[in-house]
Order: structure tokens, then sequence, then C-alpha cells
């Protein structure tokens, strides 16, 4: 697994750090009882490009990866 989205993390604030490697995100929720955030390998650690929340809800997590011929978009809901 080199992506794990994360639901529901109740985190109360904007995180980004790393750990043995991987890349840890987390969108702190304007609710309480949400939360989004992602997990990141480390070998796509590299290929991170940008990640935020939709403007239309805090439901919606994106994360942006880009390779060299290719962009790759994710959603997490």
């Amino acid at each position: 697994i080199d992506i794990c989205c994360i639901q529901e993390t109740k985190i109360q604030n904007d995180l980004d750090f790393f750990m043995q490697g991987f890349r840890f995100v987390n969108f702190a929720p304007q609710t309480p009882a949400y939360g989004l955030g992602y997990l990141i390998s480390p070998r796509l650690v590299p290929y991170v490009d940008g990640f935020w929340i939709s403007k239309k809800t805090e439901r919606i997590a994106v994360l942006r990866l880009e390779f060299k011929l290719k962009v790759i978009v994710i959603f997490s809901t």
C-alpha cells in the first residue's frame, strides 16, 4: 500500500510530518466529528505535488502526485 486515505481522524490540528520515511498529512475539520488525512509511502513522497481540502466541502480531500509523464489526483471522501 503506497497511499492510505484516512477518514474521521477527529484530529483538531492541521498536520504534515514524516515518520520512518512515511508522510502523514491531516486536515483539521471545522466540525470536530470529521477529519481527513493521507499516509503516503516513502516510495511516493517525492512525487507529492500538493494536497488540499475541497472548497465546496470539508468532507473531500485532494492529493496530487506529479510524475514525469503524468499527473495523478486522488480524492478522499
